[in-house]
């Protein structure tokens, strides 16, 4: 009874001092650089695009994300329609891993929420929202 009840508490201590190492990776990891979006006015606004990958191996990938951005002014208002593109690359680990990008108006999706996609790496994502500056 005693071995038995040894061995229990000793697997049970492995797999809790395991466990968090193996899932150390399974998480997921934010970047969120700054996107300087010129209007059709002339006028510049910071939007915070804060991209995610499922996994801390993944990390380099989101770094090395493309992101790219067109805007139009629309008509009757003194706003602008910005259409974002976030692209991030698969990587020597996997193709295809979970990714998600998120527009807002302050670091870390702080502020206002202005648009978020849930995608896979190697496909682009889309952000669509309006400013309302011209």
């Amino acid at each position: 009874m005693k071995r038995s009840l040894l061995s229990l508490l000793l697997a049970l201590l492995c797999v809790v001092w395991l466990a968090p190492a193996a899932l150390a990776e399974e998480e997921w990891c934010p970047i969120d650089p700054n996107l300087v979006v010129r209007t059709p006015g002339g006028n510049t606004v910071v939007v915070h695009v804060t991209n995610y990958a499922f996994g801390s191996q993944h990390v380099p990938a989101l770094r090395a994300a493309s992101i790219e951005y067109a805007v139009q002014s629309v008509p009757g208002l003194a706003a602008t329609d910005v259409d974002v593109t976030v692209l991030v690359p698969d990587d020597a680990y996997a193709s295809g891993f979970p990714t998600r990008t998120v527009a807002s108006t302050q670091p870390f999706e702080g502020g206002i929420i202005l648009a978020r996609d849930d995608g896979k790496s190697g496909q682009p994502m889309r952000l669509r929202f309006r400013l309302d500056v011209p």
